[in-house]
């Protein structure tokens, strides 16, 4: 795992490679999933917001308890976790380096690798995608429309035709991302299910 650092710590984004590799990547129509949420907790993987996360009531107990047997950062030293966070501006660099230049993104987090809360740091990976620089409405269309490009599917908006499978917020995303946890109804093959509460 630490050899991912090993490959940031010695990426120059600025190379001609980097950018080669960028115009490749958009000119073969590959879609890249970033999922700096995996990033995340594995870089900060020895701090208590991810392992004893008080999301945690909303992973399954059993999923949970085994984060900590499957970490590929446990064996990891504090130099090796403070030599990871040192890469993160440069691996949120590459991704808005992406987006600039036309990349097709999508949304997605690595669910189940560990401290990684099914559904939940789906929201999280939205939000850490606008710090990224990202503007909202495109980290949206990340989540929707470009995940059913990337699939080669009908998927990701609302047309006439279409099935009805969506999420209904309480609360608009453009005006907070956070308000995509917000969730009033699914609509599922046009069946309203509404969360417990």
């Amino acid at each position: 795992m630490f050899g991912r650092v090993y490959w940031l710590e010695h990426l120059d984004l600025n190379s001609a490679a980097v950018q080669e590799m960028v115009t490749a990547v958009v000119e073969q129509h590959v879609s890249v999933d970033p999922t700096l949420m995996a990033f995340r907790t594995k870089f900060w993987g020895d701090d208590p917001r991810y392992t004893d996360n008080p999301r945690r009531s909303e992973a399954p107990p059993k999923l949970w308890a085994g984060f900590a047997r499957r970490s590929d950062t446990a064996d990891w030293t504090p130099a090796q976790y403070r030599a990871a966070r040192a890469q993160w501006p440069k691996l949120v660099a590459l991704v808005k380096l992406m987006y600039n230049r036309g990349v097709l993104l999508t949304v997605g987090t690595d669910t189940p690798f560990p401290w990684i809360v099914p559904g939940v740091s789906f929201h999280e990976e939205l939000r850490l995608l606008a710090e990224a620089g990202i503007p909202v409405p495109a980290v949206l269309r990340m989540a929707t429309l470009n995940a059913g490009q990337a699939l080669k599917l009908s998927i990701g908006s609302i047309e006439p035709g279409k099935d009805a499978d969506l999420v209904v917020l309480d609360g608009n995303p453009l005006d907070s991302l956070r308000n995509t946890e917000r969730i009033e109804r699914v609509v599922k093959s046009g069946k309203i299910f509404k969360p417990e509460r």
